[in-house]
């Protein structure tokens, strides 16, 4: 979605991420009534899970995808790197069967079942909860095991179709690699949207636009490679939480107050399943994201 800011059109990345500790080497654990936990603590890469033979002793995600043979213990990095099982067997026979005395087998299963239900419930929290529905999205699967786990995910939520990138165990450090320069600014300044207010409104926003001005210009990027994006944060009064509103500039003044009170009224009724539209709504936080664009990966 393109947006006009003084002339720079500035692109509305709409990302709302929610992190969960869910990856190959987060460790399977017993809480104090025997319950079995997965994550958030993790092996890392050093020591890694049992199965890497780099000194791991604590069971993970990975080393009970290893005995359910999930994983090809020969194909690791084309062949340069064999799996050895026996380590993961050692790790979940002491740390989980030994105290709670189910099968080494139905322990690797629970605690993929324990791994899938948390990357479930962290979905659900971006979608369901926030009114989107699963199933009608496609699940983006990258990292070195997300192709063993999305699947039961989809399945789970409904989701009709999987996306894996390629070479989905360096998705992240590539999008790292490649991405807009990006620095973010916030003003907070209470207001109620109304005559005379807009124009401090914009004072606001040129000030944080100045700066994301000059550090683009630190970092090299030319003037028509950098896109700045504009959001207000807006509550009703009372309330002790707000909802990021996108704007354009040209809405900044009394004429585009009515705009953007409505688009705040839809994301209200739609994240919180009403909205009083007869409300006193007051601004509360200013944003801005200065881009500063780089060529786009092929």
């Amino acid at each position: 979605m393109e947006r006009e800011v003084e002339g720079f059109p500035a692109r509305i990345p709409m990302l709302d991420i929610h992190a969960c500790g869910a990856g190959g080497g987060s460790i399977a654990w017993l809480d104090a009534g025997g319950a079995l936990k997965v994550g958030p603590e993790s092996a890392g890469s050093v020591p890694g899970p049992a199965c890497y033979g780099r000194g791991g002793t604590r069971p993970t995600v990975t080393d009970a995808n290893a005995i359910l043979g999930r994983l090809n213990p020969d194909g690791i990095l084309g062949g340069r790197m064999a799996l050895d099982v026996e380590p993961s067997r050692r790790a979940i026979q002491e740390h989980l069967c030994d105290r709670t005395q189910p099968p080494l087998l139905e322990a690797a299963t629970g605690i993929l079942a324990v791994v899938n239900a948390n990357m479930t419930r962290a979905i659900r929290l971006i979608s369901v909860e926030k009114g989107y529905d699963p199933r009608e999205f496609t699940l983006v699967s990258f990292g070195g095991g997300g192709g063993l786990h999305c699947g039961a995910l989809a399945r789970e939520l409904g989701i009709p179709r999987i996306l894996v990138p390629p070479s989905p165990g360096t998705f992240c450090s590539l999008g790292l690699l490649v991405t807009d320069v990006r620095s973010d600014y916030v003003r907070s300044s209470l207001m109620e949207p109304g005559e005379g207010c807009m124009a401090e409104v914009r004072g606001l926003f040129t000030a944080m636009m100045q700066e994301g001005a000059a550090m683009l210009g630190k970092e090299g990027i030319p003037e028509p490679k950098r896109r700045y994006v504009l959001g207000l944060d807006l509550r009703f009064k009372g309330q002790n939480y707000e909802l990021t509103i996108p704007v354009d500039w040209s809405e900044l003044n009394e004429d585009g107050v009515q705009g953007i009170l409505q688009r705040f009224h839809e994301q209200h009724e739609k994240h919180c399943g009403y909205s009083n539209r007869a409300g006193a709504v007051e601004f509360v936080n200013y944003r801005v994201t200065a881009l500063g664009e780089r060529p786009r990966l092929r």
